[in-house]
């Protein structure tokens, strides 16, 4: 397994279908510029966030060469939207799709496989999105 110091943790702020707001996101990227390795999408359950444990994971996915990006719900975290801590699935799932178009458009991840992690409730979110896409996908449900 490589060091954690072969990563790197940039902030990211992701146009939502909401126009006007975006989702609050941290992409950890090789150190080395490589392009190859999957990228990982990761969120949380129904009414967490992103600094709420899943940083770990993803410096452990970082360190062993995967690129990933955690983010934040709309209305959630740090990302915008008004009022606050409303949850709604629906939302939850096209902020999903919001970050696999990021990575799609974006020149750092564009050409990377993608792969979906949800932990608790957002595990249905990435089986919703899984079943609706029209790309090769993988998806990993963590309870």
């Amino acid at each position: 397994m490589k060091t954690p110091t072969c990563y790197r943790r940039v902030d990211a702020h992701i146009p939502s279908a909401t126009l006007g707001w975006n989702l609050s996101a941290w992409c950890y990227l090789p150190s080395d510029g490589s392009n190859a390795s999957p990228v990982i999408i990761m969120g949380h359950g129904l009414s967490c966030t992103k600094a709420m444990q899943l940083e770990p994971f993803a410096k452990v996915f970082a360190a062993a060469g995967y690129a990933c990006i955690v983010f934040d719900y709309r209305r959630w975290g740090n990302s915008d939207g008004t009022p606050r801590h409303c949850v709604s699935s629906k939302e939850q799932v096209e902020d999903y799709t919001s970050v696999v178009t990021y990575c799609k458009t974006s020149h750092e991840f564009n050409r990377r496989p993608i792969v979906l992690w949800g932990f608790s409730a957002a595990g249905a979110h990435c089986l919703t999105l899984a079943a609706e896409v029209t790309f090769p996908m993988s998806w990993a449900r963590i309870f």
